[in-house]
């Protein structure tokens, strides 16, 4: 072996090092990417929920509309200390339930008539609208991940180590007809 062939084979040995770590750097990225989006899904989650929270307690809703929220609210919370996949079903049923009582402007009118509690009805437009917005980057980095994933380099080489294939968020994050006008 000559010294030139000993040259090339180390840097075709260098080069796929090189490329087995760039590919495990965006990998990395990926997982991280992933983890603050899901992260700011949750803290959207939790303002909505906020926001819901001191509507139910200006005691501006209708007695029918303010239990039905209540109830629902209360399922969130406690959904939130068992699963993951609880809670995103609570927070669907939420959605739907604000889809039922935010349906129609006609539902926003007493509520915007008075000054203190439009200011609550936009937070909860702005927040809802910030839900699905987070839900769309999660699932778009879930996205970028599971195509790392599936590259047969990164599953010869176990460049992801022990972790599980991401899955995306399956939420009903739909803004009421009503709040999206605002």
């Amino acid at each position: 072996m000559t010294a030139l062939e000993v040259l090339l084979g180390l840097l075709i040995l260098l080069y796929f090092v090189w490329k087995l770590s760039s590919l495990a750097g965006r990998l990395d990225w990926t997982h991280v990417r992933r983890d603050n989006s899901l992260n700011s899904l949750r803290q959207y989650l939790a303002i909505r929920a906020t926001c819901v929270a001191r509507l139910v307690s200006s005691g501006k809703l209708d007695e029918q509309a303010n239990n039905v929220l209540k109830a629902s609210l209360e399922q969130v919370l406690f959904a939130s200390e068992k699963s993951f996949r609880d809670y995103l079903t609570a927070e669907s049923d939420l959605t739907g339930v604000l889809f039922e009582n935010f349906g129609d402007e006609k539902d926003l009118e007493p509520l915007m008539a008075a000054t203190n509690t439009a200011a609550m009805v936009f937070d909860l437009a702005r927040a809802a609208k910030r839900v699905q917005l987070a839900r769309r980057f999660h699932n778009d980095a879930v996205g970028a991940s599971q195509l790392l994933h599936a590259r047969s380099a990164v599953r010869l080489f176990r460049l992801a180590g022990h972790t599980k294939m991401p899955t995306a968020v399956d939420l009903d994050d739909r803004v009421p007809n009503a709040l999206k006008a605002l």
